[in-house]
């Protein structure tokens, strides 16, 4: 979290008068549907991004100065601070289903929480995919020619999910909503024309990003500027 030409008073106080801090790169990476659920629910918080340094060492102590200071059970990227009543979370999915028990953007049984989880879970392993491609690639070009001719299934898939529903559960958005939006906006800064056959998601996205609690932020230049990849990515997005 940078506060440039701010007096140091100011930044104490901000840093005092928010007791959630959130932990994670200077990226969307995995920490972005926590940003977006948090500002969703009007949680203020302590958005705290570390920088990764540049080629070729691509210096990570930043995050590394301070990995055993915050007295984290598992020490870990992204983190969750409650300092209010001293709780701690490490873990994506572990933060995510904590803050949508606790704000209520979780299924009304144990049967539909179930399958909030397995969505969450299946968007989990199409990210990974993701992920791969942008940090392993040796020919960009080629292994996204492969990458794209495999998301079409996905994403029909989903498109049977959402049926005629507004979000992912119903008209009300849940906390999968969030993890979905992402991955859909990270697949279309790699592919810009991939939603082009599927208008179900297209109007998907654009539902999500005309919400009240969340369209500034999705607008601006902080969420359209970061880069989806750390510095050591070969596809930063």
């Amino acid at each position: 979290l940078e506060f440039p030409n701010l007096p140091m008073e100011f930044v104490t106080f901000f840093l005092m008068n928010n007791t959630i801090e959130l932990g994670y790169w200077n990226i969307h990476g995995l920490a972005e549907p926590i940003r977006l659920l948090l500002r969703y629910v009007g949680v203020s918080f302590n958005d705290i991004r570390y920088q990764q340094g540049d080629t070729p060492d691509f210096d990570r102590s930043q995050w590394y100065g301070v990995k055993y200071q915050k007295g984290l059970e598992f020490p870990n990227l992204p983190y969750f601070i409650d300092h209010s009543i001293d709780f701690k979370l490490t873990q994506t999915r572990a933060i995510l289903r904590y803050l949508a028990t606790k704000y209520d953007l979780r299924g009304d049984s144990l049967e539909e929480n179930a399958k909030m989880d397995m969505v969450v879970d299946t968007i989990a392993d199409l990210h990974q995919q993701f992920t791969n491609l942008s940090y392993n690639t040796e020919n960009l070009k080629h292994d996204t020619e492969i990458y794209s001719s495999r998301l079409p299934p996905n994403l029909l898939r989903f498109v049977q999910v959402l049926g005629s529903k507004k979000y992912l559960f119903g008209d009300t958005i849940t906390f999968p909503d969030f993890v979905f939006f992402v991955e859909l906006n990270a697949n279309l800064r790699l592919l810009p024309n991939c939603l082009d056959e599927y208008p179900t998601l297209q109007e998907y996205v654009n539902n999500f990003s005309k919400i009240e609690q969340l369209s500034e932020y999705i607008s601006s230049d902080v969420f359209q500027s970061t880069h989806l990849n750390n510095m050591s990515a070969k596809y930063r997005g």
